[in-house]
């Protein structure tokens, strides 16, 4: 029998003493590093928003990447702004059938299934897409580059030069980022044409556009328009802004703040997973889905998932019979 217990809270797993339990609605809102005498790191404390304390020897982090909000719109207020992690649930605070002037920036799946939503979540709003490319693309999806998501090829990405893997994301991007999934480009794209032809025509997509500007006048939010062919810039009036625009590439704030508490220059992770803690450490943290830039575009999708979690409990009972070993010493 293993013995350990393990939390899963939210997104965050930590492995304690014996039984499994999962916390439902529960939220971390800090993690501190717990120290022995000799400053040798042992473990964890996971403080919730509820007030709550959980200690554990080792962590596991799949909290997602921070949403990207480009800084051009900074100046806006809160409530005119929705990046695609809040839509859900700020999409449903505006009443139904109040007439929204909605502009939804970004060219790939999230921002393009935004645009889709609005009409059957706000049936009176008029909507605008803003696309900075030449138009919305398709997935590269063909059955030779699908292999870049087997596990395997995970072991190659890993052990290439980091120059190298940094070559590799980039042509990768329109595997998974920058582009839709073929049938719903076509869906999209009919419902489009039937506005057209049919009427009433109340969404657009303006491709080759670019917002260099953003800001409140009056009850109204103006964003400026550059057309990339011409150069010419224009306004565009509207109520609420839309952002498809993806997520932070760094590692999330909460792990940078973690790192910066044990006190790591850089986080560095290994194949398994695990932060680089040094050989004293009895504790360790293991990052999953935020791992991109060394073990490949999978990583932050399932194709993945069971043999990431594999590799991450493999190293934790490997860990802990090896600590146990030398206890027994």
């Amino acid at each position: 029998m293993i013995e350990g217990e393990v939390w899963l809270i939210g997104r965050l797993l930590c492995w304690r003493s014996v039984r499994v339990r999962i916390r439902y609605d529960a939220r971390a809102a800090q993690v501190d590093p717990v120290h022995a005498t000799d400053c040798s790191l042992t473990g964890w404390t996971v403080r919730l928003t509820d007030g709550d304390t959980i200690r554990c020897r080792d962590l596991v982090i799949g909290g997602g990447r921070d949403p990207r909000v480009p800084e051009v719109f900074a100046g806006l207020p809160g409530d005119r702004l929705i990046h695609s992690a809040q839509y859900r649930t700020r999409i449903t605070q505006i009443p139904k059938d109040q007439p929204v002037r909605v502009v939804v920036v970004g060219g790939a799946q999230s921002a393009a299934e935004m645009f889709f939503a609005l009409h059957e979540n706000l049936p009176a709003s008029r909507i605008t897409m803003v696309v900075r490319s030449i138009g919305l693309q398709n997935y590269q999806s063909s059955k030779f580059v699908n292999e870049l998501f087997f596990p395997s090829f995970v072991d190659e990405f890993y052990d290439a030069p980091a120059e190298v893997r940094a070559q590799l994301l980039d042509e990768m991007r329109f595997t998974n980022y920058a582009g839709l999934a073929p049938p719903f480009l076509d869906e999209l794209y009919t419902m489009l044409y039937r506005q057209k032809t049919l009427g009433p025509q109340r969404s657009v997509v303006r491709a080759m556009t670019e917002v260099v500007g953003a800001r409140l006048d009056g009850d109204e939010v103006v964003l400026d328009l550059r057309d990339r062919l011409s150069g010419k810039i224009e306004p565009l009036r509207c109520d609420l802004v839309v952002l498809g625009t993806g997520f932070d590439p760094r590692k999330p704030a909460p792990i940078r703040e973690l790192a910066a508490r044990v006190g790591l220059d850089e986080v560095t992770v290994g194949r398994n997973c695990r932060v680089g803690l040094g050989a004293s450490a009895w504790g360790a943290v293991y990052l999953q889905g935020v791992n991109e830039e060394t073990h490949g575009i999978a990583d932050s999708l399932i194709s993945v998932l069971a043999h990431r979690s594999h590799d991450i409990l493999t190293d934790l009972l490997a860990r802990r019979a090896t600590t146990e070993t030398r206890s027994a010493r």
